[in-house]
Order: C-alpha cells, then sequence, then structure tokens
C-alpha cells in the first residue's frame, strides 16, 4: 500500500465518503429520470423510455438527424403552454408514429406511420396540429396501432 502524507490522506478520505453519499457521484444506470428520459405507460400497460424534451431548439430538432430509434423508446415533448403544434418530418430518416396529447395526458390526435421527407424542405408535408395539444409523442411506425392507441386514451407519464 503506497504511504500518503496526512493531508492527502484526509482528502482521499472525505472524498471517498462523498461518493458514498446517495446522490453524490457518479450517476447510477437505474436513475435514468436525470439524464432527461421518462416512463411513459399505455393503456395496456406497455412501457416505454421516452426523451423529454422542452428547450426551444430541442423541441425544433426533435429526432432530425437520427439513424433509427430504439426499439421501447421515444420521444416526450413538453410545451409550455397548450397550442397547437404541426410537426414535418424534414431530415427525420425513418418513420414514426406522432401522438398529440392534451393537459391530462389524453390522447387527442395520433398520425400513424409518418414516412421521412425525401425533398426539399419547404415541399415537405405538415402533419397533425388539429387539436390543443401540451405534449405530442413520437414512437417508432407501427407503435401506436401494435397498442391499439386511440384517441381518449391516456397515456401515463
Amino acid at each position: 500500500m503506497p504511504v500518503f502524507p496526512r493531508r492527502t490522506m484526509l482528502v482521499l478520505l472525505l472524498a471517498a465518503a462523498a461518493f458514498s453519499l446517495p446522490g453524490c457521484g457518479p450517476k447510477s444506470i437505474g436513475s435514468l429520470n436525470d439524464l432527461g428520459l421518462r416512463t411513459l405507460t399505455f393503456p395496456d400497460g406497455t412501457k416505454i423510455r421516452a426523451e423529454l424534451v422542452t428547450r426551444e431548439e430541442d423541441l425544433r430538432r426533435g429526432l432530425m438527424y437520427r439513424d433509427a430509434l430504439a426499439e421501447g423508446a421515444g420521444m416526450l415533448f413538453a410545451y409550455g403552454q397548450p397550442g397547437v403544434y404541426r410537426y414535418w418530418m424534414y431530415n427525420v430518416k425513418f418513420p414514426i408514429d406522432i401522438i398529440w396529447l392534451d393537459g391530462n395526458r389524453r390522447i387527442v390526435q395520433i398520425i400513424h406511420k409518418v414516412p421521412p421527407c425525401t425533398v426539399a424542405a419547404d415541399q415537405c408535408p405538415v402533419y397533425g396540429g388539429n387539436y390543443q395539444s401540451l405534449y405530442v409523442v413520437e414512437v417508432n411506425a407501427g407503435v401506436a396501432e401494435r397498442h391499439n392507441l386511440k384517441p381518449g386514451m391516456f397515456i401515463q407519464f
């Protein structure tokens, strides 16, 4: 065992003690909410892990530039106030389902299997936004149909 001066030994002991306290030191994998992830529960009990998006620039970027979305994963857009939020697929590389929720987390609209946009940005169609919503969920195409999601149902988070 190496020999340390008394002051160095004290610092090492204090550091070791701090890392053993809850909330100090590296976050564990089980603490995913600290990474901006939320568990969403569908009416059939299925749970997905969704990235929580709240910042303006992240709300605009969404799933752009990503190659895929993992199975059982999604993105939860949380807006600061209810509004009409329309989406497009410019620079999104894979098809998705888009689910709009009101402030009570009730599904108000679903667009299934929205395809990527392969034309110029100004020619990309926009989707949804036909109802006031506070949240929008994006998941892989087919997820909403596979879990029989319908307007009027609730997603818990």
